[in-house]
C-alpha cells in the first residue's frame, strides 16, 4: 500500500483582470496569483487495482465539501482515469477541510492538483506536461496554477502558467463572513453588466518594484460579485478599519484580504476581525505549491 500525505494550500489573486470571452461562454484571464499558508490536508492511500473503474472513497472532515462526483477530487480522478486509459489504483482519500468552501481561495482546485500530481507519481509519470495542465484545466481553470510552483501570472482559462517572482514575501490578513458565492453565479452577473474589461495591466510594473502592491491590486470580478453579495463591500471596510493597508476580495469571491506590514500585523488585522465575528487568519505567501508529511 502506497500512502501520501501532502498539505494543499489556498491561493490569493493579487490582480485579476478579464480580457474577454470565448465562444463557448469561457472568460479568458490574466491574473497574478500566490500561494498561500492556509491549508487542507490530504491523507491518501493507493490500496489495490481495479482493471474497469478505480474505486474511490473520499472521507472528510472540517468545513463540508460536495459528496460523490460533485466533488473536484472525484472529477480529477475520473478526468484522469479518462484521458490515461489505463488502469488506476483504487484509493482511500481523507481530506481535512480547513480552506473556506466558495470563498475564491481555491481550495478544491488545490486539492484537485495534488490528487493529479500523485496519480502521475504512482504511474510513473505517463502523461507529459503539457497534457497534464490541459487536463487540469479542464477539471477547473484554477488547477494548473496549484501544479506549478510559487507565484505565477495565469491566462487564459487558467491553462497558460508562467512562474514569476515576487519583489518580497508578503503578508495578509484573510477574512470572511462565511458566505458562498458560486463562481458561474458570479461570471453570470458579469457578463449581464456588459462592461468592457479593457484596464491595462499593471502586473509586470509590480513585478519589477515600479508601482506598490496597493497600486496594483485589482479585480475585475469584485463588482459583480458584490452585486451578489453587499457583505464584501464591508468586509472590505472592516478589513481596513482594523488596520490592513489595503484590502481586495480575492478571485470570484467572497473572501477579502488585506495587506499588512508583518506577520506580527497580519495576526493583529486577524485578531481585531475575528473578535468581530469574521473568519480570519494570518497568512504570508509561499515559494512552493505543496508540503509533504
Amino acid at each position: 500500500m502506497t500512502c501520501w500525505h501532502v498539505w494543499t494550500p489556498a491561493k490569493v489573486n493579487l490582480v485579476l483582470y478579464i480580457r474577454g470571452r470565448r465562444a463557448d461562454g469561457f472568460h479568458l484571464l490574466e491574473s497574478l496569483v500566490v500561494p498561500v499558508s492556509l491549508y487542507d490536508r490530504l491523507v491518501v492511500e493507493a490500496v489495490g487495482w481495479n482493471t474497469r473503474d478505480p474505486k474511490v472513497e473520499i472521507y472528510s472532515h472540517g468545513i463540508p465539501v460536495p459528496q460523490g462526483e460533485g466533488n473536484i477530487i472525484m472529477r480529477a480522478v475520473r478526468a484522469y482515469s479518462t484521458v490515461l486509459g489505463r488502469p488506476l489504483p483504487r484509493m482511500r482519500i481523507l481530506l481535512e477541510k480547513c480552506i473556506p468552501v466558495g470563498a475564491g481561495l481555491g481550495g478544491g482546485s488545490s486539492d484537485a492538483a495534488a490528487i493529479l500530481w500523485i496519480l502521475q507519481r504512482i504511474l510513473g509519470n505517463p502523461l507529459p506536461p503539457a497534457e497534464l495542465v490541459d487536463l487540469a484545466a479542464s477539471v477547473g481553470s484554477d488547477v494548473p496554477f496549484f501544479l506549478h510552483e510559487g507565484a505565477a501570472v495565469i491566462r487564459g482559462v487558467g491553462n497558460e502558467v508562467e512562474r514569476v517572482e515576487l519583489p518580497s514575501k508578503l503578508y495578509l490578513a484573510l477574512c470572511s463572513d462565511r458566505s458562498v458565492l458560486l463562481t458561474g453565479q458570479v461570471y453570470g452577473e458579469t457578463r449581464r453588466a456588459l462592461t468592457a474589461f479593457t484596464r491595462v495591466s499593471n502586473i509586470q510594473a509590480f513585478l519589477e518594484g515600479r508601482v506598490s502592491l496597493a497600486e496594483a491590486l485589482h479585480n475585475d470580478l469584485e463588482a459583480p460579485a458584490t452585486a451578489l453579495h453587499r457583505g464584501i463591500a464591508k468586509m472590505k471596510a472592516d478589513v481596513m478599519r482594523a488596520g490592513a493597508s489595503a484590502a481586495l476580495m480575492t478571485g470570484s469571491g467572497s473572501c477579502v484580504f488585506g495587506t499588512c506590514r508583518s506577520w506580527r500585523h497580519a495576526r493583529q488585522v486577524a485578531e481585531h476581525l475575528t473578535a468581530q465575528g469574521y473568519w480570519a487568519v494570518p497568512v504570508q505567501t509561499l515559494t512552493k505549491t505543496w508540503a509533504l508529511c
